[in-house]
């Protein structure tokens, strides 16, 4: 995966502005998520966040595959 492939989204966390860059695969899963989940991605994102012991990019990657993990176990 390339950094030139990243894509930005701007966001409030608790008040807090934010930028975040990923990949497209990772926003795609994430958002999937969202809608399974009936939430809006910025609250996935602020439950993430809350979570975290890293990086959020970090942390929101290794959610998507975990959340990915888990499917596939279904």
């Amino acid at each position: 995966m390339s950094s030139a492939r990243l894509t930005k989204k701007s966001i409030s966390i608790a008040g807090h502005r934010t930028s975040i860059a990923l990949e497209p695969e990772f926003w795609a899963v994430l958002e999937e998520k969202a809608v399974m989940e009936n939430c809006p991605l910025v609250t996935l994102i602020a439950a993430v966040d809350r979570d975290r012991n890293g990086p959020l990019t970090s942390a929101l990657r290794i959610h998507a595959l975990n959340w990915l993990r888990e499917r596939q176990q279904r």
